[in-house]
């Protein structure tokens, strides 16, 4: 368990590994340039509900499960669990490969990728909320399937160049 339910990857091409079958209850925040998440282990939110959060986002992802805010943020496999809170979001220059998302309160949004240069690929998500959320350009979403109850594909702004295949939806 990260002290205080967040781990922050401030600096440029730092990486956490979760290796298959671990466990992880943090929320992370990709801030340098180039971080990575990757590995086949689960993350679990520390956190009971939306509101309860970390007071600072500078300690790590307020209302992010992950949050990728820095430039090229990259996760590739791991499985979030029981989000209370927006699962993969990004502000721009991420990709999000093999990932999954298992969660089915109201406000876990799966896939949040705004501004531009976003690929997605190969997901699951089962969320309580939007499935998909996007705006911005040059954003693609490859392979991914989506359980909600809400909005699998919610258009949050103006987009610019978005392509979606393979989407499918329960």
């Amino acid at each position: 368990e990260a002290e205080g339910g967040n781990t922050l990857l401030a600096n440029d091409n730092q990486i956490v590994y979760l290796e298959p079958g671990s466990v992880f209850f943090s929320r992370i925040k990709l801030a340098g340039a180039n971080c990575k998440v990757l590995g086949r282990g689960a993350l679990v939110d520390p956190y009971e509900n939306f509101y309860k959060t970390n007071p600072g986002d500078e300690v790590g992802a307020t209302h992010k499960f992950i949050l990728m805010s820095g430039a090229n943020g990259y996760v590739d496999g791991p499985v979030l669990v029981d989000a209370h809170c927006y699962n993969f979001t990004s502000w721009g220059g991420a990709t999000v490969r093999n990932a999954k998302a298992l969660s089915v309160m109201l406000t876990s949004d799966g896939l949040t990728m705004l501004n531009r240069d976003c690929l997605v690929e190969r997901c699951f998500i089962y969320s309580g909320d939007n499935g998909i959320v996007c705006s911005g350009r040059n954003i693609v979403f490859r392979d991914v399937m989506i359980g909600t109850s809400c909005g699998a594909i919610y258009p949050q702004n103006d987009i610019e160049s978005a392509t979606m295949e393979g989407i499918y939806v329960f």
